[in-house]
């Protein structure tokens, strides 16, 4: 990889979290930062040191508008860190279409937007990195995250495929799957809209929706996973999938794989109280 002042990166959701943390970092790495967020005239009084890029995620005018905008003043695009996404919890009974489809929207076909938008000046250039946050919830469905577990796996194939068909081209494409982060979602975390009959889910629900709040709060720094993205941008030939986790969520990674199926699903209802 160049010198990272020669080096520039597109970083969506980069307005809180693991986005926010992220550019910062590589902008005091030396790379040339851009983030976006739907919302940039919030930052407007703030000072920070990359720059703040209105996008969309959900919309195809607002990506390409963004994209246009970095390559206006950068020329080209060398790294694109796919962060922005929501979350939704709760039994999928009570969980509307309406909510699916943003989870959807925004982890899946906002991904495929940036990506296709991209690809242009990327292929134009010989080469990039695409590197894909995703969550460690893609690995396996988990109870009352139903949604955002199968969103993350779509976001895996999807990364999986591509990672082929760029290849040729010397486009490279990672997926991160952090465990635990230590941010603010849970302050931001959706949850399910409707009201099963008799609340026959809430007790679990409530189980496990605790269990989630405090797993965030003892998680792992977002410096972590920026470290971790770091790396991979400097790595010429990186792996196609990336662990960035608290040792639990990582062993279960691995249990999934090695134990019965029965065994594993013991597991998944014992700790969510099923």
């Amino acid at each position: 990889m160049a010198n990272p002042v020669d080096t520039v990166v597109l970083i969506t959701g980069a307005s809180s979290g693991i986005g926010w943390n992220c550019a910062n970092f590589l902008s005091e790495k030396g790379y040339k930062v851009s983030g976006t967020t739907r919302n940039p005239q919030k930052f407007a009084d703030q000072t920070q040191p990359f720059t703040m890029v209105a996008m969309d995620v959900e919309q195809d005018a607002s990506v390409q508008q963004a994209v246009n905008e970095v390559l206006n003043h950068e020329e080209r695009i060398d790294i694109l860190v796919n962060n922005a996404g929501v979350a939704v919890m709760g039994p999928l009974e009570d969980t509307s279409i309406e909510q699916a489809r943003k989870v959807y929207e925004t982890n899946v076909l906002g991904i495929q937007r940036t990506i296709m938008a991209v690809l242009p000046t990327m292929r134009y250039h010989g080469g990039g990195t695409i590197i894909n946050v995703s969550s460690i919830a893609g690995q396996f469905g988990l109870p009352y995250r139903s949604i955002y577990s199968a969103s993350k796996a779509a976001v895996g194939k999807l990364i999986e495929s591509i990672h082929y068909e760029l290849a040729p081209l010397n486009i490279k494409v990672v997926l991160v799957e952090p465990g635990d982060v230590k941010t603010a979602i849970n302050d931001h975390r959706a949850v399910a809209e409707g009201s099963s009959s008799k609340g026959v889910y809430e007790k679990a629900f409530q189980h496990v929706a605790k269990g989630i709040n405090e797993d965030v709060s003892h998680g792992i720094s977002p410096v972590v996973v920026s470290q971790c993205i770091e790396k991979i941008i400097r790595n010429p030939n990186p792996r196609i999938r990336y662990i960035v986790s608290p040792l639990i969520p990582k062993l279960a990674v691995i249990l999934n794989h090695l134990l019965p199926s029965w065994a594993f699903q013991w597991i998944i209802r014992k700790n969510a109280g099923i």
